[in-house]
C-alpha cells in the first residue's frame, strides 16, 4: 500500500489525538478526588489540610463540615451551590434568612459600642494558608519567644487543651474567645454600597454557648503608612504562598482594637445578627463592622491578592427578609 502525504497527515492527527487522550493536561480543573495535593489558592484539591494542633484550621463549625466536603468560591463549588455540596450540614447557605455578608445601608443605625478587647499587646500566631484564606491561629502571648517550647505548648495566654487564647471580648456576661483572624479580598461586607480591597475578620467563640462573634475591619490601599497590624504579617506572606504552608508570626492586635473601640464610641461601628460567610453558614452570629477603613500598603494588598485571589461571598439580603436563593427560585 502506497502512503500519500494525505495519509501521513491523517495518521499523525490520530496519533496526536490518542496521545492527548492518555496524557494529563496541565491546567485542567480535575475533580477533588484526583487533583494534585497542593494548590495555589484556586481549584479543588485534596481534603488533607495541615494544622499545627491536628485540628481543622478553621476551628469547629467554622470549617468544611464533618465530612470534609470541598468548597471554594468558583463555579459549581462556589457560594450559589454550597448547600448542594453538603445538603445535610449546609442547608442554611441557601435557606437561612440571617445570612452574611450584607451591605451596611442607610437604614442601619450604628450601635453604642461597649465591648472592650482583652489580651496581650504582643501575641504569636501560626499563620496558615488553608486553601481559601490566610489565617492566623493564636498560640501564645507576649512572654513566649519563637525559640521557646512555650510557643508550641502555649503559655499564660493560651490553653492548648481548651483552645483558649485568652484574647477576646465579653458580650453580656459571656466570654467570646479569639479563634482565628483571617482575610477576604475583596471585602465581603459593603458600607453604603462601597466595597473595599481587603477585609479582616476576628472570629471569636463563646465556650458557654458555642455562639460566634466576629469583628470585621475594612482596609483601603495606601502608598503611605499602613496599620501596624501588618508588621508581622506582610514580611512572612511569601512563606505561605501555597495551600498547606504555614509559619510562625508575632503581631500586635491591641492598637487596631483600640481604634475599633474609639470608633465604636463615636458611633462608627455597626452591629447586626447574621451568619458565618463560609460553610456551614451558621446563623445567630454577632457581627460588629467598623465602617471606617484602615490602611494597608500596596505591597501588602498585592501579596494578599496574589496568594488568596478572590475569596468573597456575594452580598446577602437584608437580615430577616429571606434568602436570595429562595427568592430567586420563586419559592417565597
Amino acid at each position: 500500500m502506497v502512503f500519500t502525504n494525505l495519509h501521513l497527515d491523517v495518521l499523525l492527527l490520530f496519533s496526536l489525538l490518542f496521545f492527548l487522550s492518555i496524557s494529563p493536561v496541565s491546567g485542567v480543573a480535575y475533580p477533588p478526588s484526583t487533583q494534585v495535593p497542593i494548590r495555589s489558592s484556586g481549584g479543588p484539591s485534596s481534603h488533607k489540610k495541615f494544622d499545627p494542633y491536628h485540628r481543622d484550621p478553621l476551628v469547629d463549625e467554622y470549617a468544611s463540615g464533618e465530612t470534609g466536603t470541598y468548597w471554594d468560591y468558583t463555579s459549581s463549588y462556589g457560594p450559589l451551590l454550597w448547600t448542594r455540596l453538603n445538603k445535610k450540614e449546609w442547608p442554611l447557605c441557601s435557606t437561612g434568612d440571617l445570612q452574611s455578608p450584607i451591605n451596611i445601608g442607610p437604614g442601619m443605625k450604628p450601635s453604642g459600642f461597649k465591648y472592650e478587647w482583652s489580651g496581650p499587646k504582643d501575641a504569636c500566631y501560626n499563620m496558615t494558608n488553608n486553601g481559601n484564606t490566610i489565617e492566623l491561629i493564636p498560640v501564645c502571648g507576649r512572654t513566649a519567644s519563637f525559640d521557646d517550647d512555650e510557643f508550641e505548648d502555649g503559655n499564660a495566654y493560651f490553653d492548648r487543651e481548651e483552645g483558649d487564647s485568652r484574647m477576646g471580648v465579653m458580650y453580656d456576661d459571656d466570654w467570646f474567645n479569639l479563634q482565628n483572624i483571617h482575610f477576604h479580598t475583596p471585602s465581603e461586607h459593603r458600607y453604603l454600597e462601597e466595597y473595599f480591597p481587603l477585609e479582616a475578620h476576628f472570629v471569636m467563640k463563646s465556650s458557654k454557648t458555642g455562639r460566634f462573634a466576629i469583628r470585621a475591619i475594612f482596609f483601603d490601599v495606601t502608598s503611605g503608612e499602613e496599620s501596624n497590624l501588618w508588621d508581622g504579617i506582610t514580611k512572612n506572606l511569601e512563606k505561605v504562598q501555597h495551600s498547606g504552608q504555614w509559619t510562625k508570626v508575632r503581631i500586635n492586635t491591641i492598637d487596631i482594637m483600640k481604634i475599633f473601640q474609639d470608633h465604636g464610641i463615636n458611633n462608627r461601628v455597626y452591629n447586626y445578627h447574621g451568619s458565618l460567610t463560609t460553610p456551614p453558614c451558621t446563623q445567630n452570629v454577632i457581627w460588629d463592622v467598623l465602617s471606617v477603613p484602615q490602611k494597608a500598603s500596596t505591597r501588602t494588598y498585592n501579596l494578599f491578592k496574589r496568594i488568596i485571589r478572590f475569596n468573597s461571598r456575594y452580598t446577602q439580603n437584608v437580615p430577616g427578609r429571606g434568602n436570595l436563593l429562595v427568592e430567586a427560585c420563586g419559592k417565597r
